[in-house]
């Protein structure tokens, strides 16, 4: 099963405003999801509601790459994609572009990608009072935690947590409901996604440990890649 289109099918009327949130894949699965929806025919915008790598050092095979708001004038055309976010201080970085220019935006494209928060690069996080950063008119919230965290110290995985618990079943059970876990600021989306990445290299235990731990009712759940574009199990 694919991944990409798996999450289109949730798509209504080839409209939505679509947040990504948590670590471990954010950005591939970001821009790997504009490619298919552009693929399909669709007009996508790429941004953020935080902070970005800056485009100047990574490529998020997009048409058009946008720094100020010169992109609220730009000719939208199916099968097309944009980024769009400011430049900082950091070069490294690009940062949120003000909240209400993503709305007007989202009435543009037929759907806007955004990263809701970062992770530095770790597989989980726990969010702060700050992040995610998940807009109300939210479509779809896909949270992402990377499976190769399993059995490795939360000090070493987990962006937030400083502790030396073991990422297992136990803490997963938590970490999955919690209130600053992955699940936090789904509640504002109509449809609600975790995705467990880099399920191309879980092991069996792996898979047990996903399919057995606690995971909020109404979040469908795929163990899945979001390199290969492959789904292996649904919770």
């Amino acid at each position: 099963m694919e991944l990409y289109s798996e999450i289109a099918r949730k798509i209504k009327d080839n409209k939505a405003l679509i947040a990504i949130t948590g670590g471990g894949g954010k950005t591939t699965l970001m821009e790997n999801l504009a490619l298919y929806l552009k693929s399909k025919g669709l007009s996508v915008l790429i941004t953020t509601t935080t902070k970005v790598e800056s485009p100047i050092y990574h490529d998020y095979k997009v048409d058009y790459v946008y720094s100020d708001e010169s992109v609220l004038s730009h000719d939208v055309k199916k099968q097309e994609s944009v980024f769009y976010a400011n430049k900082s201080y950091d070069t490294k970085k690009w940062i949120s572009p003000r909240l209400e220019v993503i709305i007007a935006l989202s009435k543009l494209y037929d759907v806007v990608l955004y990263e809701a928060d970062g992770s530095r690069s770790l597989p989980l996080k726990i969010h702060t009072e700050r992040d995610p950063v998940v807009l109300n008119s939210s479509d779809i919230v896909i949270g992402v935690m990377g499976v190769w965290a399993l059995g490795h110290k939360a000090y070493e995985m987990c962006f937030g947590d400083g502790s030396g618990r073991i990422i297992d079943k136990s803490y997963l059970d938590e970490y999955l409901c919690s209130e600053e876990g992955l699940s936090k600021s789904m509640e504002k989306a109509k449809e609600k996604i975790f995705v467990f990445n880099g399920g191309e290299n879980a092991s069996e235990h792996d898979k047990y440990t996903l399919a057995s731990c606690k995971k909020p009712s109404n979040i469908i759940s795929y163990l899945a890649s979001a390199r290969r574009d492959e789904i292996y199990a649904t919770f």
